[in-house]
């Protein structure tokens, strides 16, 4: 079996695709969380897709929208429900009707789609359950020197494939999610504007930055796989120059 020395790069045994599974777990974090955000679950309201600030009644001060769940800030106190109706048997079905409220609920349900974020989720664990399947360094004896060296195989191919398609999809999903929501938010922050004098409607910037943010992650993610992909053709290609046929070994 072929190896090919390198320098010593593994920065104290700590794998390439460890890092790209650091940043895929921070990916899926930051995605979940902007799932969660004013939800019952989380039962906060600082994490929201866009805000709704009364200006003229005190009873309810700010109304916060996530993709599961409505938030709503009376003095200090904070109500976080699943929908209008929920929030109706919490705080009053009087309360529940004003024009901010409805205006949030028909946001959050008729606008609002969780399914790019989910399934990017879904995509990006299973790309680092793959991840995680590439072989570590081990120790083995030189074949030619007889002395002891670190030897790290190659990953499938079939595996990097498929965690290659895994992370593009992926990748292809946060991206539709950040755009429509960005779009639907500002839309929706427009719309209130020009209907509405009561209501202040502003978007949450940490729900936007997480999106963002994730599938900048993402498109690091990519070029990192890509980067194996590409290494393995070129060492490839180094083998059979050599007349050997099968996959190598990088060794320090």
């Amino acid at each position: 079996m072929p190896r090919f020395a390198v320098s010593d790069m593994r920065f104290s045994g700590f794998a390439f695709e460890r890092g790209l599974i650091i940043l895929i777990a921070l990916v899926i974090i930051m995605q979940s969380l902007v799932l969660s955000g004013s939800s019952s679950s989380l039962e906060s309201d600082h994490l929201y897709i866009v805000g709704l600030s009364n200006v003229e009644q005190k009873t309810v001060s700010k109304v916060s929208v996530g993709y599961f769940g409505l938030c709503i800030r009376s003095g200090q106190s904070v109500d976080c429900k699943k929908d209008l109706k929920s929030l109706a048997l919490s705080v009053g079905s009087g309360l529940s009707q004003t024009s901010m409220l409805k205006y949030a609920d028909a946001y959050r349900s008729d606008v609002l789609f969780s399914g790019f974020l989910v399934g990017s989720i879904a995509l990006s664990l299973i790309c680092a359950i793959l991840l995680a399947t590439f072989p570590g360094w081990h120790e083995d004896e030189d074949e030619i020197t007889g002395s002891i060296i670190d030897v790290k195989p190659f990953p499938s191919r079939p595996v990097v494939q498929v965690a290659h398609v895994c992370i593009i999809a992926s990748e292809m999903f946060a991206f539709i999610a950040a755009l429509w929501q960005h779009v639907s938010a500002a839309t929706f922050i427009a719309l209130i504007n020009a209907t509405d004098s009561i209501a202040k409607p502003h978007i949450g910037k940490i729900a936007v930055s997480f999106v963002w943010l994730s599938f900048g992650l993402l498109c690091l993610c990519h070029l990192g796989i890509w980067s194996i992909q590409v290494s393995m053709s070129v060492l490839d290609r180094l083998v059979s120059d050599g007349g050997s046929e099968s996959e190598g070994e990088i060794a320090i």
